[in-house]
């Protein structure tokens, strides 16, 4: 018999970690409407990151240790099954995310744009990381939720 990983927040752990989400989706609109797209992606994949985390949590009685994006998303389709157009938009995403964070400056031969291109580009990737963000959101929390039922 597997040891049970207790999930549940005491009061102040959860009213600390409502506070958190509350700051960050608000910097992340402000950050976007500013036009500071590496944090306002930065925040959302730690929101994705999170979501993921507390998913898998739940769903093997785990803790999880932080991992990257990719392998989260990995993990929970493992255990949950993603819906394919979402899994796609998820991997495409993390590979945007990562060229505008790690490779805003780096040009290679085979790929050559301007500032101007870069900057739409990530204005373009936050925007499109808050939609999936409230996508996977809804997945997560309707997993979680169906797995209190079955445990009730």
């Amino acid at each position: 018999m597997r040891k049970k990983f207790k999930t549940r927040y005491s009061p102040e752990l959860g009213k600390a970690k409502q506070d958190l989400y509350r700051f960050a989706y608000l910097r992340i609109q402000r950050a976007i409407k500013i036009g500071a797209h590496i944090e306002a992606i930065a925040l959302i994949e730690s929101l994705m990151s999170d979501r993921l985390e507390s998913a898998i949590s739940s769903l093997t009685g785990k803790q999880v240790n932080a991992s990257t994006l990719g392998r989260l998303i990995k993990e929970f389709d493992g255990l949950a099954e993603i819906d394919s157009d979402l899994k796609v938009a998820l991997y495409e995403w993390n590979t945007s995310r990562a060229f505008v964070v790690h490779q805003m400056v780096k040009l290679t031969n085979d790929e050559i744009s301007s500032w101007t291109e870069r900057i739409a580009f990530a204005r373009l990737t936050a925007k499109e990381g808050l939609v999936l963000l409230a996508e996977l959101r809804r997945l997560t929390d309707k997993t979680i939720r169906n797995l209190k039922k079955t445990k009730i």
